[in-house]
């Protein structure tokens, strides 16, 4: 909903049933045009489509500021899992959400 009242386009992936390759080249883009983007389900994803993830994060961060647009933003969900990259949840702003009890 913010994406929306902002102006901006909301991709949706779920990782469960995506290739590292679509993904990739799903954010390239993103990052490019300015889009937000929601990666659902990371806990789901393969160990190497969450170290190829946190690759491009990384690249983005100390890749030059004019190949990244200032209104792209990333979102990623994710249950917890062992297999998550560390340095990925270093790079990102986290918020957690616990069940009740």
């Amino acid at each position: 909903r913010a994406a929306a009242a902002g102006g901006q386009a909301l991709r949706c992936l779920a990782l469960e049933r995506s290739r590292a390759a679509g993904v990739r080249k799903s954010l390239e883009d993103a990052a490019k045009k300015g889009l937000w983007v929601l990666l659902r389900g990371c806990g789901f994803a393969s160990p190497l489509l969450l170290h190829d993830i946190d690759d491009f994060v990384g690249s983005i961060m100390q890749g030059p500021a004019a190949a990244v647009s200032p209104d792209f933003r990333l979102f990623l969900s994710s249950s917890p899992t062992p297999s998550f990259p560390l340095t990925l949840l270093h790079r990102c702003a986290r918020v957690v959400q616990e069940q009740p009890r």
